[in-house]
Order: C-alpha cells, then sequence, then structure tokens
C-alpha cells in the first residue's frame, strides 16, 4: 500500500506543521502541534464507515491532538470519510494588541473538508471587533459560497451570522466571548482575506454591523441572531452615496410571544437630525434618503408558559437605488 509523506509545512500562521507525500494507498502524518491549537480530525457527519485514524496502534473514529503526534489512517482516501479542525485561542486582547488573522496556504490537507476557528476572549465587558478588508456578505446558515469558503461568526453560544467574502459588511462587534470560523470544503485552496481583530468599547447590543453600500444599484441580505436572546438586540449601520436611497423589505419574520404584548419586537430607525421612527414587523418599512441611518432590533422579554411560541427571527433586505427624484421619507 502506497504512503503519503507529508513535507513540512506552515499551517495557521506557524502553529500547525506535517509532513506528507502523495496519496497512493494509506496515509501516515507526523504532526507538531504548536502551543494553543488543537487539531480535531473527526468521521464526517453521517458517513458510516469502517475507517479509522490510528495513533500507536490504537484505531479510532475521531482524535484530538494537543502534542506531536504520529498517525495513520486504516483506508486509502481519508479525504472522504475525515474532517479537520484547527482551532486557536487567539488569548485575551488588549488596547494595545492587534491580532491580523492571516492563515498559510498548505497543500496537506487541500483534499480534505477543514474548519478553521479563532477563539478570542476581551476583557470584560469589552467587546471582539472584527474588521474585514474586503467585506463579508451575510448569507443563511445552510447556503454555501461560490468559492466554498463560509465563515461563521459567534458570540458565546449566539450565532451571530454566516458569511461570503466580498460584500458590504465592512466590520462586525461582538459582545464578550467572539469566535471566527472558516470552513473550507475539500478539494478548494484555502483564499482567506486579511481580518484585523481589535478589543472594543463595550456595547449594549449583542452584534454591530458596520455596512458600507456599493454605490451601485443593489440588494443586500441580513439575518437576525440565532437563537435570538430574550431582552437582547442588535445594531445595523448603513452608510452610502447621497446620491442613492435605500428601500427597506422584510422578506420573512416570526416573533415570539412576550410577557408584555406591547414590547413585540419592532425596527427602530434612527437618523442625523431627523425623528426616529418605529415601524412593527407586519408593516410596510421606510423608502429612506439619506447618506447615514442606523436600523436596530431587540427582542423582548419571553414567555415561558406557551409551547407553541416562537423565536425571534428575521430576514430582510436593503436595496440601494439611485436617486432621480427628490424624497424625503415615504412610509
Amino acid at each position: 500500500m502506497g504512503i503519503w509523506r507529508f513535507t513540512c509545512f506552515l499551517l495557521l500562521l506557524g502553529f500547525f506543521q506535517s509532513s506528507f507525500s502523495e496519496l497512493t494507498g494509506g496515509a501516515e502524518l507526523n504532526i507538531t502541534v504548536e502551543e494553543g491549537t488543537i487539531i480535531h480530525i473527526n468521521t464526517s457527519a453521517g458517513i458510516n464507515t469502517q475507517c479509522e485514524v490510528c495513533i500507536s496502534q490504537v484505531c479510532q473514529s475521531s482524535v484530538i491532538l494537543r502534542n506531536d503526534t504520529s498517525l495513520n489512517f486504516s483506508c486509502s482516501q481519508p479525504e472522504d470519510v475525515f474532517t479537520v479542525q484547527i482551532i486557536r485561542d487567539i488569548g485575551e486582547l488588549s488596547d494595545k494588541t492587534k491580532s491580523n488573522i492571516e492563515p498559510k496556504e498548505h497543500h496537506v490537507f487541500q483534499k480534505f473538508s477543514r474548519t478553521f476557528t479563532w477563539n478570542l476572549n476581551p476583557p470584560a465587558e469589552r467587546t471582539t471587533y472584527f474588521k474585514f478588508s474586503t467585506g463579508l456578505r451575510q448569507i443563511q446558515p445552510t447556503d454555501s459560497c461560490p468559492d466554498k469558503h463560509v465563515y461563521t461568526i459567534s458570540s458565546e453560544n449566539v450565532s451571530v451570522g454566516s458569511f461570503c467574502q466580498n460584500g458590504a459588511i465592512t466590520e462586525i462587534q461582538v459582545r464578550n466571548v467572539g469566535k471566527l470560523s472558516l470552513e473550507v470544503s475539500g478539494g478548494q485552496p484555502l483564499d482567506m482575506k486579511d481580518i484585523d481583530v481589535l478589543l472594543g468599547r463595550a456595547i449594549g447590543a449583542v452584534a454591530v454591523f458596520e455596512v458600507v453600500l456599493p454605490e451601485m444599484s443593489s440588494t443586500q441580505d441580513f439575518f437576525t441572531l440565532n437563537p435570538f436572546p430574550e431582552n437582547a438586540g442588535t445594531t445595523w449601520r448603513f452608510n452610502m452615496s447621497h446620491a442613492y436611497y435605500t428601500d427597506v423589505r422584510i422578506i420573512s419574520y416570526t416573533v415570539p410571544t412576550c410577557l408584555q404584548p406591547e414590547n413585540i419586537p419592532k425596527l427602530s430607525y434612527y437618523w442625523v437630525g431627523k425623528k426616529s421612527l418605529l415601524k412593527p414587523l407586519n408593516e410596510t418599512q421606510p423608502l429612506v434618503e439619506t447618506g447615514f441611518f442606523t436600523l436596530v432590533l431587540k427582542n423582548c422579554e419571553m414567555s415561558k408558559t406557551d409551547p407553541l411560541s416562537e423565536g425571534l427571527m428575521v430576514h430582510f433586505q436593503i436595496s440601494a437605488m439611485e436617486r432621480t427624484h427628490d424624497y424625503e421619507f415615504l412610509f
């Protein structure tokens, strides 16, 4: 049986190294795991297989590596069976620290579906601040991206959203502990753009999105937290050229049963120098002409006694259109 031999390479800013050769039968890896990194090799979900990963002649369906290890697989094409997770703890951020997440390409795992995860831990009452050099575009968690790279951002046990590269979202702040994951499909080379991570000021919302709409007619999709915690909020700040106006449309939504029915979630609109606006989700949203506005959604205190109560979920679109008439606000 042929053997993979992996030549030494740099993975994840120097946190992971291994050696390999072209796969012709089974597979053998010699792995060095740097401090602060965990590598999890696991059987793909839903696959029923006899293939196992073996360390010191002990074979099992998954392994977690924290130290230098030699391992092999009991099948000839492990990339069809296993996924690879590389988890890195960035540590506690400080005001003087800026981390640049820029993993290197590593051909050794290109055949495997792999997930890179960075755990970030700001001090209490501060935030994790992500800045994206090429912007992100939000998608449904079940959707895929054209380049087979899907980003996920979380705050504690709440999913802030799933994203593709190249979009209008330039910055995201998340409250408390933040986690960034990048899932890359098997066979797809890694192509991750630079992401800066900084320590942000305390915020009341779970997440704050900074969005710069392109200077062209366009439509952007946005989705709320999953799950959306009670008494918690999300903020979107939209910037656009004064040559455009925006049309806000609710595509779909669900609302919980609130302890106080008058507190049922609504969208709040804020403009500089103009009166704010509160709009129920079941009403037509405003057509807005402005260079900047803020959109806020806050959940209520939810009833625990209604078994049919759904969580708060909103899918909305922001369409930017070139201004050809003198609009103010159309409600």
